[in-house]
């Protein structure tokens, strides 16, 4: 095994986690993801009204709390 992981195409509806979608399915679920992302970051401390900053760095805190 390398450096990078090399996993298997699939075009079944169940992804496993050694496998990956083809480019044009994976490219609508990254865009899908970074919208979703974006918003729980940064639209919902705004309309919350508080600055985003906090929830990147509570959200980056909890990240690396939870890994270890």
């Amino acid at each position: 095994m390398g450096y990078f992981p090399n996993w298997r195409l699939t075009r079944n509806e169940v992804v496993l986690p050694d496998e990956r979608l083809p480019w044009a399915e994976a490219a609508p679920m990254g865009i899908q993801h970074l919208l979703a992302m974006s918003g729980s970051t940064i639209l919902a401390p705004l309309l919350m009204g508080f600055d985003p900053n906090i929830a990147v760095f509570f959200r980056g805190s909890a990240l690396c709390c939870s890994s270890s």
